[in-house]
């Protein structure tokens, strides 16, 4: 980790954590895989997981557009949700996207310039 990244990154657990626990709603995303990940091999066998990612990014964008914010918590372990939520087994817990309006806290990140993320013919 950079000097910039580590501070961020140790700064932004706690913050998830608090998200997670004052935010007035709390999305939880699920998707139906038609196997374990972990017996994936092909690409194919993916494109349920890259879809719900897809359609994560597109609802973080809406609730931005609105005015609302959240960040993505994947869950470690969610035997214990999908079995307090009711969750079908055959269904995955994605993400958990506390939401609501921005705090005045938020984590520092390193300013990056548009030349430090643009690689043309090179990288």
């Amino acid at each position: 980790m950079t000097e910039w990244e580590k501070p961020a990154y140790l700064a932004a657990l706690p913050v998830q954590r608090r998200m997670l626990m004052s935010s007035p709603e709390l999305l939880i995303v699920c998707f139906r895989m038609r196997k374990p990940l972990k017996e994936c091999k092909t690409l194919y066998e993916l494109n349920n997981f890259a879809s719900v990612w897809a359609c994560i990014e597109n609802i973080l964008l809406a609730m931005a557009a609105e005015g609302l914010y959240g960040v993505t918590f994947i869950p470690h372990e969610t035997m214990l949700l999908k079995k307090m939520l009711g969750i079908p087994d055959d269904y995955e817990v994605a993400v958990l996207v506390p939401i609501g309006y921005p705090q005045e806290y938020f984590v520092k990140q390193r300013p990056l310039s548009l030349q430090e993320k643009i690689h043309c013919n090179k990288w």
